[in-house]
């Protein structure tokens, strides 16, 4: 079985989709060929690999392609780049190209991973129900996909995942920090990422004010618009407890997690993504690191997390959002109790096992894919 995948992607990168298509790249290798076409490579493959912390066990290769991409012209450069991989599955995060890529090779046996927000893919319900498979983040996403009229057998539920063989064999906590240079005595809350606002990055630096000078706020990641925003939403705080540290590769953002005394996501109620649709890759690892977890309590957290493996607090709210991790700090035997829980329930959500249910869901709909439609479908 061959699977290619159609990318705009320039890597390496610090987009979530980035990763997310890496690592997907990875599991879905162990069962088939894989290959990712990217738009550019900005360094070498061996340093892409190392950068997203991947195995080098599929290929990577580069359209070429630069301008208008979700454009006639270059889904007409894409698919011929396809028809020479002779693929038995196309497989796509991008609505706008799987719709432009169908005007070539209509007959090609689709999977498409949906990463927008249903309200938003609504031009593209013809071509997504062309697909073979439909893969959603959560159950809240497959209702309202089958709303807008994607066909529901068609859907399957794969929430996002983790390695954990980043997580194997992990260095103490103090040696850790001896290697980041974070302070051996203080207590640590960490978070980790973007810092969208729809992420709560804003409310993270209000409750930082109202914890007590033993613990220290460290927000990793960002971009530069982003530290700007967060930078000028915190003016008149104070900033004694908080620390700004740059975007660390997943391989190096992994130890920080597990550095950490808290770890927090502290998403906002008010973006429709964020309430229904997330499920951020962040959580997984935060799970996966065995440290108790802070998080906002919205239905699509909730999809993953309980009051079993972590600590639920108000949207919205600094104050919740301060006496959760202040929960955390003060119960050792209870915080220890649901990271140990998490870390148990974390084991389903790996993307070996991601991959594998797409490809048993793919194999029961279409239980033997054609080969060769790519050179019967396009021409020039």
């Amino acid at each position: 079985m061959k699977i290619v995948l159609p990318s705009l992607l320039v890597l390496p990168s610090r987009l979530a989709t980035s990763q997310y298509a890496m690592w997907m790249c990875e599991a879905l290798s162990r069962h088939a060929q894989v290959i990712l076409y990217v738009q550019k490579l900005s360094d070498t493959v061996d340093k892409v690999f190392e950068y997203h912390g991947v195995r080098p066990c599929f290929e990577i290769r580069e359209t070429g392609l630069m301008w208008k991409p979700r454009s006639f012209w270059g889904a007409r450069r894409i698919a011929s780049c396809l028809t020479k991989e002779n693929p038995s599955y196309v497989y796509l995060f991008d609505a706008p190209l799987l719709r432009y890529l169908r005007l070539f090779a209509s007959r090609w046996n689709y999977i498409y991973d949906a990463e927008a927000m249903p309200a938003t893919l609504l031009p593209y319900v013809r071509h997504i129900n062309a697909a073979k498979a439909v893969i959603c983040h959560n159950r809240l996403f497959k209702k309202d996909l089958a709303k807008i009229g994607i066909e529901s057998e068609k859907i399957l539920i794969g929430q996002m995942g983790v390695n954990l063989e980043h997580f194997a064999a992990p260095a103490s906590k103090e040696a850790l920090r001896r290697q980041l240079n974070l302070p051996l005595t203080k207590k640590i809350v960490m978070y980790t990422g973007h810092f969208y606002e729809w992420k709560g990055t804003e409310i993270l630096l209000q409750a930082a004010s109202s914890l007590d000078s033993d613990t220290e706020v460290y927000l990793v990641g960002g971009k530069e618009a982003d530290i700007k925003r967060i930078c000028e939403s915190g003016k008149g705080l104070s900033w004694t407890n908080i620390k700004m540290i740059p975007f660390q590769p997943p391989a190096l953002a992994s130890k920080y997690q597990q550095a950490a005394d808290v770890l927090v996501v502290p998403n906002i109620s008010s973006s429709e993504d964020s309430n229904y649709y997330t499920s951020p890759l962040k959580l997984f690892q935060y799970m996966a690191a065995g440290r108790p977890i802070v998080a906002s309590d919205l239905p699509s957290i909730r999809t993953i997390l309980n009051s079993e493996n972590a600590y639920l607090v108000s949207p919205d709210n600094p104050q919740t959002l301060a006496q959760g991790i202040r929960d955390v700090l003060s119960d050792h035997q209870e915080s220890a109790r649901r990271a140990e829980r998490a870390q148990e329930d974390v084991k389903q959500y790996t993307w070996e096992k991601r991959a594998e249910s797409i490809i048993d869901f793919v194999a029961e709909k279409n239980p033997k894919p054609k080969e060769g439609l790519a050179s019967e479908a396009f021409s020039y």
